[in-house]
């Protein structure tokens, strides 16, 4: 009888926990890796389908990535290099069956909370409760990140949202090439390629997966393929623009780029103290802002495209006609007059943005 008594107690105490389980879950977790990682897209998706409500505190302190501007310093909570985050999850079958579970967000940042001690403080100020003012409802599709889109929270609009196109700089993969401060250096340096024996010929392309030395030589030279394009900050260089000789030329890119644009350039994360963004008056390279790269914001134009910024290498195909306008063809040049007003303020000069929603 008591053998009997005692295992139903303890089935009891299992199928008690099981059902606290069901109802309530929280946990602790890298914020930048589950709030906004495709890979945890899934977990998310779950995460929702399953309980009622979900509770997010982000108290961020992910040292690896750095502050946005205007944050001198930010503490984790432990002491990792990763952010954390606060993810209550509540089952109490408040919503209707097939319904997602509302997301609420709450950011430390937003709350002026930079040091460890302040945010332990207040964390503890809400245990009577079990809540904190200042959640923000997240309102995004399923797969989507658990944080606010710009302008849910009240910061900032992403330039993502601000304009129709945006696209990485040009990267060759070989710049002591195909990149000359001076013209007439470019000029003598292609030349002296195409005029090499192979051995050395080699040597000054350098090789990449994606072209090779022998399909460029095989190419007559072509002077007006020099262009001026914005290298880095106030570093403006010549750059051999041939698709044999560049990998990744983004002509996508220079096709709305056209004759004559202008572009900001911003890194999407870790800008750290600083302006947010770059002006670019010129065709930018990936590393226009930073060497670790970023994204071009260009000015849609219906200008001419010019024939350099179609070249490909003689055994590719071109899809795109030379001097057709890519944006009517692409659908997009009625939607220059909704961009042009908002980018007008930012033609003359870079104002500082909320680093963290811009992309």
């Amino acid at each position: 009888m008591r053998s009997a008594f005692a295992n139903c107690a303890e089935r009891g105490r299992a199928i008690s926990n099981r059902l606290l389980l069901q109802r309530f879950s929280a946990f602790s977790n890298p914020c930048w890796t589950f709030l906004a990682g495709k890979p945890y897209a899934g977990l998310r998706k779950m995460l929702r389908e399953r309980f009622d409500s979900i509770e997010i505190i982000d108290l961020r302190g992910d040292v690896r990535r750095g502050e946005r501007a205007g944050v001198t310093s930010d503490q984790g909570v432990f002491n990792i290099q990763v952010g954390t985050a606060i993810t209550l999850a509540i089952a109490d079958r408040r919503k209707g069956d097939g319904d997602l579970a509302g997301v609420s967000y709450i950011d430390s940042w937003a709350e002026g909370l930079f040091a460890r001690d302040s945010k332990f403080v207040w964390l503890k100020a809400g245990e009577e409760t079990g809540t904190r003012p200042g959640a923000v409802e997240v309102a995004r599709e399923l797969l989507d990140d658990m944080k606010p889109e710009p302008f849910q929270n009240g910061e900032w609009p992403g330039l993502s949202s601000c304009f129709t196109f945006k696209h990485s700089g040009v990267q060759t993969k070989r710049d002591d090439c195909i990149y000359s401060f001076s013209h007439n250096a470019l000029r003598e340096r292609i030349a002296e390629f195409l005029a090499a024996p192979d051995d050395r010929a080699r040597v000054m392309f350098h090789d990449s997966r994606d072209r090779k030395w022998v399909g460029a030589r095989a190419i007559p030279f072509d002077g007006n393929r020099i262009v001026d394009v914005g290298y880095r900050p106030h570093d403006n260089r010549y750059l051999y623009n041939h698709a044999a000789y560049g990998d990744f030329l983004r002509p996508e890119l220079q096709s709305i780029w056209g004759a004559n644009n202008v572009a900001l350039y911003a890194m999407p994360f870790a800008t750290g103290a600083g302006p947010a963004a770059w002006c670019h008056g010129l065709l930018p390279d990936y590393h226009a802002f930073s060497g670790r790269g970023g994204y071009a914001f260009p000015l849609p134009t219906t200008a001419p495209v010019m024939a350099r910024s179609t070249s490909r290498p003689a055994s590719t195909k071109c899809s795109r006609r030379p001097g057709r306008p890519s944006l009517s063809r692409r659908g997009m040049s009625g939607r220059r007059a909704s961009i042009k007003p908002f980018f007008r303020k930012w033609r003359t000069g870079c104002q500082m943005l909320r680093p963290n929603n811009y992309v």
